[in-house]
């Protein structure tokens, strides 16, 4: 069973916790985070070279007749071999390996025949020989699997059961231990950027059932004192992390709300922070936040959309700075809430394939696919993240703000090794790279399209505040569309990319009023489609329209047969009637029907 994921292997951290700090751990791992966990291949159906020992040298033996701890040295050999994005090279794992065993420094053999070594393939002699060496055949044979790793990129990590579960906490943000809450930095309602005696953390979370909860404090509550001392001075980023307390330290807490100083003790504990959370700032912006893109994320987001579009905001923040990875499949599922079923969302390439992956299954209404939408990045967005960004971006269904993000443009699968039935370590491979729709890479980061400083210590208000400034037409797409009853569906389809205006080059009209051209039509209907280029020419009298490529488009998928009794012709310039607008619009849900069909049919 494949369980992909995009994210980042967390940090070793006592106090646990979220975001930015799961990017610098052991091992980064994903971008989009892939994280697969697949079944370790059976041993009987290892294939390994035999290679005979000479006089007095120690056995050797094939894999399958290997005792358990060299068979675990052939699984993961075999696990790399055939599934690692590039191709690799045996002398280099067997390189690799053989080094890091000398870098452990394990006590030598002084007594007694080593076991005999399993060789994976015959460039693994010299690995065995360092095996042969050592007292701790065990530890030997880790620190072989370790470098053959390393031999691979800085992505790729052999984990041990207890760092893997660390790592899966963090995706599934259950690794948070404190008090519950969440600070920003305020000086008399306006955002500041350092403590001191004016300038305060403030409170802008807490989280239910937790025990700051308990003890009754409040959203808006000023912060005097946290622990026996408050540190005087702190930079915007520290106040992210005041709230790290292990779980049972007792903490004394001291706020003041309304003039009146408040104290109390409050006890931290194991955490349970809501992967998604949302709220309305000045009655019509919906700001949601994400905190990881764990198993849970979508049906999360779903509910948050929910809530906030029952309130009729007109335009949605969607703030992902910090967020890491998680599961591909949670990455596609929030991208998919914003756009149209079918619409591509990522491809992903592996060494034998490439897979486009699309939207579906969408079911919220109203439909936030409809909402003028922001998405703020910063440098710590990574993996999942940088996915859904990229996705919504080339679809043109978002304004990037903020900074540029991680770079993270592979994806890690997890293969469990188990030697009789117990797993003794986790295989994090970089198995795939991916693109976005328009096979833009995220090497190296994707730019936002506005840059914008909006560090971690903002109160949330003012972040939806400031990525909505940074769209001021947002809400009015075309400067001549006033108060047309057709505003919210020409305001849908601007935001969808099918339409870009009449007025070139500025676009700052839409001409609601003119009649449609069949060739205009085309180009509409192509785009909401998503519909592939034509294998042919069509039609005879559209040969250097601007709309041609479009039309074949549409002949190719049967939507469109001409405009007259040999079909050839297709008439671009003729305005198009309300009859055939009807027959053109039955096609296309003959076609998103059967395109639908096909898809419920493939196997899961």
């Amino acid at each position: 069973m494949h369980s992909h994921s995009a994210g980042s292997l967390p940090a070793s951290d006592p106090t646990g916790r979220r975001r930015g700090r799961m990017l610098a751990s052991l091992a980064t791992i994903v971008a989009v985070l892939l994280v697969a966990v697949l079944p370790f291949p059976a041993l009987a159906q290892i294939q390994d070279s035999r290679k005979k020992p000479s006089a007095g040298q120690p056995a050797r033996v094939a894999c399958d007749e290997a005792t358990d701890i060299f068979q675990l040295l052939c699984i993961a050999y075999r696990v790399i071999s055939n599934n690692h994005v590039d191709p690799v090279e045996d002398g280099d794992l067997a390189r690799e390996a053989a080094e890091r065993i000398q870098e452990e420094g394990l006590a030598e053999r002084t007594e007694g025949t080593p076991p005999a070594c399993a060789l994976p393939a015959p460039e693994f002699e010299q690995v065995c020989l360092e095996i042969d060496a050592v007292e701790d055949s065990t530890t030997a044979v880790e620190m072989a699997i370790r470098g053959m790793v390393r031999a691979l990129d800085s992505r790729s990590a052999y984990l041990t059961n207890a760092q893997y579960e660390q790592f899966v906490a963090g995706i599934e943000n259950q690794d948070s231990t404190g008090l519950g809450l969440a600070f920003a930095l305020a000086e008399d309602g306006q955002p500041c950027s350092e403590i001191s005696l004016t300038c305060r953390p403030v409170i802008t979370e807490v989280y239910d059932g937790s025990p700051a909860d308990g003890a009754g404090l409040m959203v808006g509550d000023v912060l005097v004192e946290l622990g026996d001392t408050f540190p005087a001075e702190l930079g915007c980023r520290e106040v992210v992390d005041l709230d790290r307390f292990p779980s049972g330290t007792s903490v004394a807490v001291t706020v003041r709300r309304d003039g009146k100083t408040i104290s109390s003790t409050v006890e931290a504990a194991n955490l349970a922070i809501p992967i998604a959370r949302g709220q309305v700032i000045d009655g019509e912006i919906g700001l949601l936040r994400l905190d990881s893109f764990g198993s849970s994320a979508e049906a999360d987001v779903r509910k948050v959309l929910d809530r906030l579009t029952d309130t009729g905001i007109s335009g949605l923040v969607f703030d992902l700075r910090g967020t890491p990875g998680g599961y591909v499949d949670s990455a596609v599922g929030v991208a998919g809430l914003f756009l149209p079923d079918l619409t591509t969302v990522v491809q992903m390439v592996s060494r034998e394939k490439v897979e486009t992956v699309s939207a579906r299954g969408k079911e919220l209404s109203p439909d936030p696919a409809l909402l003028p939408m922001v998405v703020v990045t910063d440098h710590l967005s990574a993996s999942a993240s940088e996915l859904v960004t990229g996705a919504l971006r080339d679809n043109g269904r978002v304004t990037v703000v903020g900074e540029r993000t991680y770079g993270k443009n592979t994806g890690q699968s997890s293969y469990h090794l188990q030697v009789d039935g117990a797993t003794v370590g986790v295989l994090h491979l970089t198995t795939t790279r991916w693109l976005t729709p328009h096979s833009r890479s995220a090497m190296g980061g994707l730019a936002p399209d506005v840059e914008m400083e909006l560090p971690p210590c903002l109160p949330p208000a003012e972040v939806a505040r400031r990525a909505i400034s940074a769209m001021p037409d947002t809400f009015l797409p075309f400067d001549d569309v006033g108060d047309s009853v057709h505003r919210a569906g020409i305001q849908v389809i601007a935001m969808a990319g099918i339409t870009q205006g009449c007025g070139a080059p500025d676009n700052r009209e839409f001409c609601p009023g003119e009649a449609v051209t069949r060739g205009q039509m085309a180009t509409f209907l192509s785009r909401s489609l998503n519909l592939p280029a034509a294998g042919r020419d069509h039609f005879t009298d559209d040969n250097g329209d601007p709309h041609e490529d479009s039309i074949n488009s549409l002949a190719a998928a049967g939507i469109t047969q001409g405009c007259n009794d040999t079909n050839d012709h297709y008439c671009p310039d003729q305005p198009i009637t309300r009859g055939q607008m009807a027959t053109l619009l039955a096609r296309v849900l003959e076609r998103i029907a059967a395109v639908t069909d096909l898809s419920d049919a493939r196997p899961s």
